[in-house]
């Protein structure tokens, strides 16, 4: 039988909100809360950075582009053109771009700051600003899970973890959160429990069958390449967001 592993009980500061929503869909006890990871949260420096530099190309153009005009042409010369005059003032678009991510950088902590997933014994509540949405397992329809490797990006590993619920509302955990290779490994165990109706084990993998892309329904697990009925499936496994089966030999 698949046994999800022990984790230790720990105090988080969680809404009134949160906690009564936990006790009305009877999701049971607060098992680990995965707030907004650090790395979109600590960019205030990065944030001052991009305003004074946008700023100062901002002002400096500008201060070029009005008194450019007013400058006497030297004798012989053309004077400025208003084609060029116009370039001037496109090239102090970037500068504008630039300001407008720095102010988004500065404020990044005070967006990300209301969102995050807690997990219960039952389930999971995902918070974003207003919206608070609980997921009990029993109610998962369907999990897409996508695991990307970019060895030269930003984030090394992309995770994008769809789930949907019964009535049809759906939810995407990203690498927005901390230890999203856990949190996305405990939802693909717990959906794959409820979805399968029958018992799986979970096991070091053997002769298997890896799925970085993926999806769980009641039917079983399929990708691009491979469709398993859970008939076929012995063994289930879940490492950082990845799913490996063993199967059932005939």
């Amino acid at each position: 039988m698949m046994q999800g592993s022990l984790r230790k009980k720990k105090t988080f500061d969680l809404s009134p909100e949160i906690h009564h929503m936990a006790k009305q869909e009877e999701l049971g006890e607060l098992c680990k809360v995965y707030p907004v990871t650090k790395r979109f949260t600590d960019v205030w420096t990065g944030g001052i950075l991009c305003c004074f530099f946008g700023g100062m190309w901002i002002v400096v153009l500008t201060i070029f582009t009005i008194v450019l005009p007013t400058i006497p042409p030297a004798p012989g010369a053309e004077p400025v053109s208003t084609t060029f005059i116009f370039i001037l003032w496109a090239v102090i678009m970037p500068g504008f771009a630039l300001l407008m991510v720095g102010f988004y950088l500065i404020f990044s902590q005070r967006i990300y700051s209301h969102w995050q997933v807690s997990h219960w014994q039952n389930g999971f509540i995902y918070e974003k600003k207003q919206i608070r949405q609980a997921f009990r397992w029993s109610q998962i329809e369907s999990v897409q899970s996508d695991v990307a490797h970019v060895p030269n990006g930003r984030i090394p590993i992309v995770y994008a973890c769809k789930v949907r619920r019964q009535d049809g509302y759906e939810v995407t955990l990203r690498n927005i959160f901390s230890d999203i290779p856990e949190l996305i490994d405990i939802v693909l165990e717990e959906s794959a429990r409820h979805l399968a109706l029958q018992e799986l084990s979970i096991a070091s993998p053997k002769s298997i069958s890896t799925f970085a892309h993926l999806k769980l329904d009641r039917q079983g697990i399929s990708s691009a390449q491979e469709t398993l009925s859970w008939q076929e499936i012995q063994e289930f496994m879940t490492k950082s967001g990845t799913v490996t089966l063993r199967k059932k030999v005939e």
